[in-house]
């Protein structure tokens, strides 16, 4: 979703993004808990992880590239901001992050983490701008 608005006279767009998730967060639980006690369903699970992580990182591909389409024909500054549901390691960030500014490398400290689950330190939250 975005929005227009106009601020000390300069028009901006500002996006607001949830990308499709991974659907890991049960799987990683029960992973955690089974790894030694039921190393067969732990590998299930890993799999089912693997399996769900490939299908869902192409869909957000997909998404990725419909916002990159509308933002091509954005002249004016962008404030893109959400969850990316990806990790500075992605394709996703890779292509948000060579057109845009991460604002928390520009004033962040440390790891950054967003994400508090089962996996825990991950980093999947954004806010770009240009």
């Amino acid at each position: 979703m975005w929005i227009d608005i106009i601020r000390n006279g300069q028009k901006m767009r500002v996006y607001n993004l949830h990308l499709k998730s991974n659907q890991v967060t049960r799987e990683a639980e029960t992973v955690l808990e089974d790894i030694n006690s039921n190393r067969a369903k732990a590998l299930t699970n890993i799999r089912r992880m693997v399996s769900n992580y490939r299908r869902n990182s192409m869909i957000r591909k997909e998404q990725v590239q419909a916002i990159l389409k509308d933002m091509q024909q954005v002249k004016q500054p962008i404030i893109l901001a959400g969850d990316f549901n990806d990790t500075p390691f992605s394709y996703t960030y890779q292509q948000f992050s060579n057109r845009l500014n991460d604002q928390f490398k520009r004033k962040g400290l440390g790891i950054g983490s967003t994400y508090a689950g089962a996996l825990p330190g991950l980093k999947i939250d954004y806010i770009f701008c240009r």
